[in-house]
């Protein structure tokens, strides 16, 4: 999280971001060339964008590189088996009343809040 905050603190991460987000809102309601224009304008965005995680170590592989070192200390409780291809049914229902009970206290933590942010559900 620090590498992101270090980017998300950069002017331009800033401004281009703010950009994209008018871009969007103008790709609402135009029409013909405008929205060519708007949809060339908003490639050139993202990939200013894409160009700055990278920079900051933002991507995919960084956090599989950042993961792998520690990852042995969690894999009993990964549980992934070959690559997803079979898990432990015994584990599974052994956690699965933990897991109803920690869903349900979320839910009513939740419950009654206005503008929920997708990090929130």
């Amino acid at each position: 999280m620090r590498r992101y905050g270090e980017m998300a603190r950069t002017k331009l991460y800033r401004e281009t971001r703010s950009k994209l987000f008018e871009v969007k809102a103008a790709m609402q309601t135009a029409e013909g060339k405008t929205l060519i224009q708007l949809k060339s304008e908003e490639a050139e965005l993202k990939a200013v964008l894409k160009g700055l995680r990278t920079m900051h170590r933002l991507s995919e592989q960084d956090f599989h590189k950042d993961v792998k070192p520690t990852q042995h200390r969690f894999a009993e409780n990964i549980d992934s088996g070959e690559g997803l291809k079979t898990f432990n049914q015994q584990k599974c229902e052994d956690r699965f009343e933990n897991f109803v009970g920690l869903h349900d206290l979320e839910v009513q933590r939740l419950t009654g809040r206005k503008n929920l942010s997708s990090m929130a559900i």
